[in-house]
């Protein structure tokens, strides 16, 4: 199976809340011995996608020193988006590569075994601008039930039911380029709420695994994860979108 969309992958932040002293940048911080970068290319490629955009921007040489050691079957082209240019910016210097086509989006700080192809099925369906991957978050902390001062019961970093969060995988189509205009727009702050105020902004629930990677506790958390064999982004996961 091969998937003709192309797939950008934003790995040009700062990654202040992980990046200490001399440790590598984000993107290149090591999962099981391979930055996580390159968990999150694989992720695609094994589900059939082959064309990979890497926006860069902060740490650029060492990104680029690390995809020209790369053998890869999968075609990687490293695109220097300015050094300061904001997450939606970034995009934006990208609309030569991609103004002609439905296209995907991710960010390189987290894991998942999403169902790529039933996501961009929910995506041709609806027939909007763009949808985001939505998951459900993990409380980090352990949450009391109180009656008064009385503790009644006690659950360890439970799953917020009624909160849903972006996972940072989103699927786009050409027409996101209107909304996009300079390298200062945030994705996050000025183009998704403009998207959903236009009603073109639809939600994909994931309700399979994913995490983050933040910071330096989330990197040893997949570290133990991955050494515990039981890196659950190596596969699809089949429960949709229930």
């Amino acid at each position: 199976m091969s998937n003709r969309e192309k797939v950008v992958v934003l790995a040009g932040g700062k990654g202040s809340r992980i990046q200490r002293g001399d440790s590598p940048p984000k993107p290149l911080t090591p999962i099981g011995g391979k930055p996580i970068i390159g968990h999150v290319i694989d992720g695609f490629a094994r589900q059939g996608f082959a064309d990979f955009i890497v926006a860069l921007g902060h740490f650029k040489g060492a990104m680029r020193a690390f995809f020209s050691q790369q053998q890869s079957p999968v075609s990687i082209v490293p695109v220097d988006t300015g050094e300061n240019t904001d997450t939606g910016g970034r995009v934006f210097r990208l609309k030569y590569l991609l103004e002609e086509e439905t296209f995907i989006l991710a960010w390189c700080d987290g894991v998942w075994d999403v169902d790529l192809s039933d996501l961009l099925r929910f995506h041709r369906a609806h027939k909007r601008i763009a949808t985001v991957v939505t998951v459900q978050p993990r409380l980090p902390y352990g949450l009391l039930g109180l009656n008064g001062d009385q503790v009644t019961s006690m659950i360890e970093k439970p799953r917020l039911d009624d909160v849903w969060v972006s996972a940072g995988i989103f699927v786009l189509e050409p027409e996101i380029f209107d909304h996009l205009t300079s390298d200062d727009a945030s994705w996050e702050v000025d183009t998704l709420p403009l998207l959903a105020a236009k009603n073109e902004l639809m939600a994909y629930r994931h309700h399979g695994f994913w995490q983050s990677m933040d910071t330096l506790k989330d990197a040893e958390l997949l570290n133990d994860i991955w050494e515990g064999g039981n890196a659950q982004w190596l596969q699809i996961s089949k429960r949709g979108r229930a």
